[in-house]
């Protein structure tokens, strides 16, 4: 793929997200910092929250895509199919995580030209950097394009989020003192562990990168200055690096003690490190995720996740003595996963009061695999990788015991966000027990009313 702007050194780059856990997206921010850096006109536009209208694709040169993760890739390869029918000359960039796992797909039909992965600004810059000096040459043999991402370490930037719409626009979090919107950063890129279901360790191989404190701080008080009053760490563990981790909180606690936050962390590091909780609590920790997963523990195996069911209660036990909520996420929906492990995680979900805590969806998610996925070979080994699908990123697999339960379940979850009518967690965890139990195990007792209050953030997000 070849570039000649030699008549037009300042290109017009449209940067785009069509999703990122209904958050604003980093990666566009970043992508615009490194365009703008180097004299271009940059547009930056989320898809979850605005529309094409006020863009004549025929003006623009490059369309940057972000690819963070699945669903945002999915939706913006569907969004840069439509721009290339209507620019054909566009130059079409996918950039982000999935962009490196994207590029293995040669004989696909994407519209996307070139692929930046894992820490893409520098190969993203180069790019940059030729557009802005009309330089005509062979910008895919760039280093970090392609299927073999670059890792450096000093690579990163303050993002420029001034193009983007402020924390107020999306999905904020729970308070006592009421909604407040919330500001997105990451500390470390990538992650030290290899769980097999996850798609981080097949495009880092268990490298972490860190964030230096400064560019982290910045972020923040970007984000703070647009109006931002609690901080979502995006980090897929924040307890990777834990001097670093908290090293940025004890600053940030210093500069604006009313800022809260939340973070994601392991199940197996929750243990580790429980002597630490107590200071993130102090510091302003709201609620802590985790990736529980599974309560079958030769499913919790298969995936390398390093814990245990018998760890899941333990977890949620530290955060209840030292006032953290911990909230679960769940993938219930595997290639091993029976009726009785569904109905195992509703029991759990009950017994533990987290039906509050667990937004619907999470009942119905089903295992990705992408490609490069570390599942690939374990399921094609057991015979049960079937097909790639283009337009779902993913590798098809069946368990004919749980898929129609899963379609059920998915319907239940649509259908609820769909009506017109108020839909209340309970009410929805109520029907998807009918779905699982059938007749053979009765609705339990609703949960009674408390006055516990237990934060998070106001949107579900996945994936």
């Amino acid at each position: 793929m070849s570039l000649n702007l030699e008549t037009k050194k300042s290109a017009t780059i449209l940067v785009v997200s069509a999703y990122e856990q209904g958050q604003q997206p980093g990666t566009v921010a970043t992508a615009a910092a490194i365009f703008e850096g180097n004299g271009h006109h940059v547009i930056s536009l989320d898809l979850s929250h605005e529309g094409l209208s006020d863009v004549d694709l025929s003006d623009v040169d490059v369309l940057a895509i972000s690819c963070a993760m699945h669903t945002g890739t999915r939706l913006g390869l569907e969004f840069a199919a439509k721009s290339k029918a209507r620019n054909p000359n566009l130059l079409v960039i996918g950039y982000g995580l999935y962009a490196s796992l994207m590029a293995d797909r040669k004989g696909s039909e994407y519209a996307v030209d070139l692929w930046v992965g894992g820490e893409f600004e520098a190969a993203l810059g180069e790019v940059s950097s030729n557009l802005a000096d009309g330089i005509s040459r062979d910008i895919s043999r760039i280093d970090g394009m392609g299927t073999t991402p670059k890792f450096d370490r000093a690579g990163h930037i303050v993002p420029n989020r001034i193009g983007l719409k402020p924390p107020a626009y999306y999905g904020g979090v729970r308070r006592l003192d009421g909604n407040v919107p919330v500001g997105a950063v990451e500390a470390t890129r990538g992650c030290a562990h290899t769980c097999l279901h996850c798609p981080i360790p097949s495009v880092y191989e268990g490298k972490l990168r860190l964030v230096s404190p400064e560019i982290v701080l910045e972020d923040i008080e970007n984000h703070i200055g647009h109006g931002a009053r609690h901080i979502t760490f995006t980090d897929p563990d924040f307890f990777n690096a834990v001097p670093h981790s908290f090293e940025i909180l004890h600053e940030m606690r210093r500069r604006h003690p009313e800022i809260t936050f939340n973070a994601t962390i392991k199940v197996e590091h929750l243990i580790e490190y429980e002597h630490r909780l107590p200071e993130m609590r102090d510091l302003g920790c709201l609620f802590i995720t985790s990736a529980f997963e599974s309560l079958n523990d030769d499913i919790l195996d298969r995936l390398q996740k390093g814990h245990t069911s018998q760890d899941l209660e333990l977890a949620l036990r530290i955060g209840n003595e030292i006032d953290i909520p911990i909230i679960p996420t769940w993938l219930p929906f595997t290639p091993w996963t029976s009726l009785e492990d569904m109905q195992t995680l509703l029991r759990f979900v009950y017994e533990h009061d987290l039906v509050s805590r667990t937004p619907p969806i999470q009942y119905a998610i089903r295992l990705l695999v992408p490609p490069r996925s570390l599942l690939e070979d374990v399921l094609r080994d057991e015979n049960r990788l079937l097909e790639f699908d283009d337009s779902k990123l993913s590798f098809k697999w069946e368990n004919p015991e749980v898929d129609d339960l899963q379609e059920d379940i998915m319907k239940i979850v649509v259908d609820s966000h769909d009506s017109h009518l108020e839909t209340s967690i309970a009410d929805i965890f109520e029907q998807i027990w009918i779905s699982v139990f059938k007749d053979t195990e009765p609705v339990p007792k609703r949960q009674a009313e408390t006055d516990d209050f237990v934060p998070g953030l106001i949107e579900a997000w996945f994936c």
